[in-house]
């Protein structure tokens, strides 16, 4: 079974490869962003014992943390990452959703906020947080 650690680093490296998203270890004073870019955290929310797919396995959660720029190329910035189309090259959900190369049974984006103001150290930003669920 992958460690927390294993599905961690697994899912900031398909974030990575995302177009536009950098992926942080933490939102603070230095968020990394700007017109043309967005910062990803990755954070664990919690443990599924027998819960999951009808109860035939344990999972995890994690939640995603997208920031932006308080603009409308932020906002048009995070709707292409909650973007459901299969066809998009952007979409959180057709790069993560798989098994990470076989390290775990599944992912998948199963929800996301709407759009929320927030200040990150002394700026501005736009952010939405996206519900994943991995199957181990």
């Amino acid at each position: 079974m992958a460690s927390l650690e294993d599905i961690y680093e697994a899912l900031k490296a398909e974030l990575d490869a995302i177009p536009k998203l950098r992926p942080v270890v933490e939102l603070d004073d230095a968020v990394n962003v700007s017109g043309n870019a967005c910062a990803a955290l990755v954070q664990f929310a919690g443990a599924n014992y027998l819960t999951t797919m009808g109860s035939e396995g344990d999972g995890y959660t994690f939640t995603i943390t997208l920031a932006a720029p308080k603009s409308r190329a932020g906002r048009q910035m995070l709707g292409s990452f909650i973007d459901a189309d299969p066809d998009s090259t952007t979409s959180l959900r057709n790069a993560i959703n798989g098994t990470l190369d076989g390290l775990v049974a599944w992912v998948n984006v199963v929800s996301s906020t709407g759009f929320a103001d927030e200040t990150i150290g002394e700026g501005d930003y736009l952010t939405i947080d996206v519900t994943l669920d991995v199957g181990v």
